[in-house]
């Protein structure tokens, strides 16, 4: 299991690999009902081992909260934000995670759309299995109380232009994994998370009140 490595601009890294977590496999139930059921052809799982890990960094920022509003650096939440999270005083910890461009170009160059289809499953499977294993790691590094999850769009009052504050955030070491937003403002490569893990009266994850949540598959 790797550790957090601190950076000269203060930020930490950590790279995960598929033996920091469950087999990326395990974390595709969109593949029942599909030509084939649940089973994960080997050559693509081999494939997305292969791309390398997924990487990983973060800073920690302190968060004061004013007459319910909370303030991280150049990034302002909302009083519903503050409610609706239980958010708390303390060290907060903006965050990204990439699989890579080179996730990207495999993605790229599969033809076949059912095989794309169960690939990019794969690699979002693993994007979300080191998020999970980051708050484990953050907890575990930083004695941390409870982390609330924030990531900008699950809901109104989390916009999606936060996506380039918690980036800036990061600093030199967002660059340094390769990621950064197009002109359109997405995130590049596209297989990344950006967001920040809170101080709170309990864990929570934004995904419990997002709009989509009904409908979504990956919904924590």
């Amino acid at each position: 299991m790797t550790s957090p490595r601190k950076k000269n601009d203060d930020a930490y890294s950590i790279d995960f690999f598929d033996e920091d977590g469950p087999a990326c496999e395990a974390h595709a139930p969109a593949f029942a009902g599909l030509p084939g059921g649940s089973e994960v052809p080997e050559r693509l799982a081999g494939l997305i081992r292969e791309a390398g890990p997924v990487r990983a960094a973060y800073r920690i920022a302190p968060l004061s909260i004013d007459r319910g509003v909370a303030t991280l650096g150049a990034l302002t939440l909302p009083g519903a934000t503050v409610a609706t999270l239980g958010l708390e005083p303390g060290a907060a910890f903006p965050f990204v995670i990439t699989a890579g461009a080179t996730i990207d170009a495999l993605l790229d160059s599969l033809t076949d759309p059912l095989e794309r289809y169960r690939a990019d499953c794969l690699a979002v499977a693993r994007l979300d299995g080191a998020l999970v294993r980051l708050r484990e790691r953050i907890r575990a590094a930083h004695a941390t109380g409870p982390l609330a999850l924030y990531l900008p769009g699950n809901a109104p009052e989390f916009p999606i232009e936060d996506i380039a504050r918690i980036i800036a955030a990061i600093g030199g070491a967002a660059a340094r994994l390769g990621l950064r937003l197009n002109d359109s403002g997405t995130m590049v490569p596209l297989k990344s998370i950006a967001g920040i893990f809170l101080p709170a009266a309990r864990e929570m994850d934004s995904c419990e009140i997002c709009a989509m949540r009904d409908a979504c598959d990956r919904r924590r």
